[in-house]
C-alpha cells in the first residue's frame, strides 16, 4: 500500500467512522425510519354466533277444521317468530314430522289422495310466498331471503290446508297433527 499523505488518509477513515456510526445511531434515535418495513397490520373482525341465538318460537299452531275440510292457522299477527338477538337470523331449515294416524301430502296432489288423515298444509310468512309443508318432511331451507327475522324483531307467518278422508277424533279438543322443528342460523340471507 503506498500512502502518500497519512493525515489526510487518517482524517477521511476518522470521518467514514463517524459517518458510518452516525447512521447507525440515527437508526436507533429513530425506530420508525429503520422499523418501516416490519410494521404489520392485522384486521380485527367480528362474526355473529349461531352457538347461541335468541329466538322464540309458537308452543303450539292451533289449527281449525272447518265442516268442510278447510284449516285454517292463526293470523300471522298471532303465529310469530321473535328474534332478540343483537343481529338478524333467519330459518336455515325446517322440518316436519306428522303423527301417524295423519298423511301429509303435497298441495297438488291432495285431490287424487285416498289416505286416511290425508291433509296439507302451507306456511306463508308476511311479504313471503307460501311454502308447501309436504316439502319439508326432510329438512330443507324455506325460500331463501323470506324467513329473515331482523334483530329485535318478529316474522309473522300465516297458515292454511285441507283435510279429507278424517277418521282421527277430531273435536273440540285439539289433536296433534305433527311438530314442526325449526333450526335458526344467524344473519340473513337474500
Amino acid at each position: 500500500m503506498n500512502i502518500k499523505n497519512p493525515t489526510k488518509s487518517a482524517r477521511l477513515l476518522a470521518f467514514g467512522t463517524v459517518a458510518a456510526v452516525g447512521l447507525a445511531l440515527a437508526g436507533f434515535a429513530a425506530p420508525g425510519l429503520a422499523l418501516a418495513d416490519t410494521i404489520g397490520m392485522t384486521p380485527m373482525t367480528l362474526a355473529a354466533s349461531s352457538d347461541e341465538l335468541h329466538v322464540t318460537v309458537p308452543t303450539t299452531l292451533p289449527m281449525v277444521v272447518s265442516a268442510g275440510g278447510d284449516i285454517a292457522g292463526p293470523a300471522s299477527t298471532a303465529a310469530q317468530i321473535g328474534n332478540t338477538s343483537v343481529f338478524g337470523i333467519h330459518v336455515q331449515s325446517l322440518q316436519i314430522a306428522t303423527e301417524s294416524s295423519f298423511a301429509l301430502v303435497k298441495q297438488s296432489d291432495f285431490s287424487g289422495s285416498s289416505a286416511s288423515n290425508a291433509f296439507w298444509v302451507t306456511l306463508t310468512p308476511t311479504g313471503g310466498t307460501a311454502i308447501d309443508l309436504a316439502n319439508f318432511a326432510t329438512a330443507a331451507s324455506p325460500t331463501a331471503g323470506q324467513w329473515n327475522i331482523a334483530s329485535n324483531g318478529n316474522l309473522g307467518f300465516a297458515s292454511t290446508g285441507q283435510i279429507k278422508n278424517v277418521t282421527a277424533a277430531l273435536s273440540a279438543t285439539p289433536l296433534k297433527a305433527a311438530t314442526l322443528n325449526w333450526v335458526f342460523q344467524s344473519g340473513t340471507v337474500s
